[in-house]
């Protein structure tokens, strides 16, 4: 698809899926949210976080009290000085459904002290409760208070703002730049491992995955517990917030970096995206086998060949015939008889954890179904009396 204006694209709208199917993943979503909630607190009790990720500061915005926003100075800044900074907004992962800001501590506490940036890590309400587009409308309403802020209080450059995150993270910072309040305060994307295609069902995506005999490709069933909570019946899948695949390169930061692993379900579609921002819609970057093939390789030299371009796209460097967008693709290193038992055994714990987290479920929703008939008939028993 080249870059068309939103309504050249013909609407696909979500149809309502059977029961069976939506029970399956609402045992399946909450379930998950049950564990990573559990393991959350394990985590904190067993390894609790070092100072060094904690936050200089955290703050709850008026636009929206209930979420904490998590801030990172640069250990190089002074309180009370004029100088404004570069600034990085952060957004999660977590497939839209777990974790909260401050799992990305770590990471937000490195960037800051690498680059000298003030990193601002934000928080947004989950899914099934709040469904596309509330998460998005959670971000802009933040972004909007924290570019409002008293200089002084927050210093915040805004002529050097940026956005990105992680997996459902940087799907939402691709979405959230599209936005008219906040289209050209937003200079530059970072994303990692995003997800930027709603309109294709998992069943699609693994089918069109370039690899077939690594390890199992989990994303394939939790794609329908994300769909069946984030997208709503009726929803258009090729809403560019919704699918940023689908969104004209007018309409994203004008520069856009894009990082995929080359065994990850996702990484096809972001690389499809970041190729058509580029204009390289005909690339085959190891689409057809893994990177010891000969097409592959083809590929690669082929890569290695031209001029490193830069992350500019809808511009073209004088001395490069190839758009100023880069897209990485993480290579890991060839098959050897150590890797098969490493991927056996995690296949292995896989499927073990994955029989673990169905007891769980089943066990927590009998709790619950008892908790609710113990209630009925309390209520039927005393109106009896």
């Amino acid at each position: 698809m080249t870059t068309t204006k939103r309504a050249e694209v013909e609407p696909l709208p979500k149809v309502l899926l059977p029961l069976h199917h939506r029970i399956y993943c609402f045992l399946w979503l909450w379930g998950l949210k049950l564990i990573a909630t559990i393991h959350a607190i394990y985590k904190d009790l067993i390894h609790p976080p070092p100072p060094s990720t904690h936050p200089t500061l955290t703050l709850h915005l008026p636009s929206r009290p209930t979420l904490q926003t998590r801030i990172f100075y640069p250990p190089t800044y002074t309180p009370g000085q004029p100088t404004l900074l570069p600034t990085y907004i952060n957004l999660h992962g977590g497939g839209f459904a777990v974790h909260t800001a401050r799992f990305d501590d770590p990471f937000c506490a490195s960037w800051s002290k690498r680059t000298g940036m003030l990193v601002l890590s934000l928080d947004y309400r989950k899914i099934p409760l709040h469904p596309f587009p509330t998460a998005i409308h959670d971000v802009e309403a933040q972004i909007l208070d924290l570019l409002a802020a008293d200089p002084a209080a927050l210093p915040i450059d805004p002529a050097r703002v940026v956005i990105g995150g992680f997996s459902a993270g940087a799907s939402l910072a691709l979405a959230v730049a599209q936005l008219p309040s906040l289209r050209r305060a937003l200079r530059a994307a970072i994303c990692y491992y995003p997800i930027v295609d709603f309109s294709h069902s998992p069943p699609d995506k693994m089918r069109a995955r370039p690899y077939r005999d690594y390890w199992r490709d989990h994303l394939g069933d939790a794609g329908w517990w994300i769909d069946w909570g984030y997208v709503c019946p009726g929803q258009d899948r090729r809403d560019p917030r919704l699918s940023p695949w689908y969104a004209a390169a007018e309409d994203l930061p004008e520069r856009v970096y894009m990082v995929a692993a080359e065994f990850d379900l996702l990484r096809l579609e972001a690389q499809e995206m970041i190729h058509r921002l580029a204009g390289l819609e005909g690339r085959r970057d190891k689409e057809e086998a893994f990177e010891y093939s000969e097409v592959a390789q083809a590929d690669q030299d082929d890569l290695e060949s031209q001029p490193s371009p830069s992350h500019h796209h809808g511009d073209t460097d004088a001395t490069s015939p190839i758009p100023l967008v880069t897209s990485v693709i993480t290579t890991p290193h060839e098959h050897c008889e150590a890797c098969e038992r490493i991927i056996a055994r995690r296949e292995q714990r896989q499927n073990q954890l994955q029989c673990c987290g169905m007891v769980a479920i089943v066990f927590v929703m009998l709790f619950i179904c008892a908790t609710i008939f113990g209630a009925v008939f309390a209520r039927a028993k005393a109106h009896d009396d």
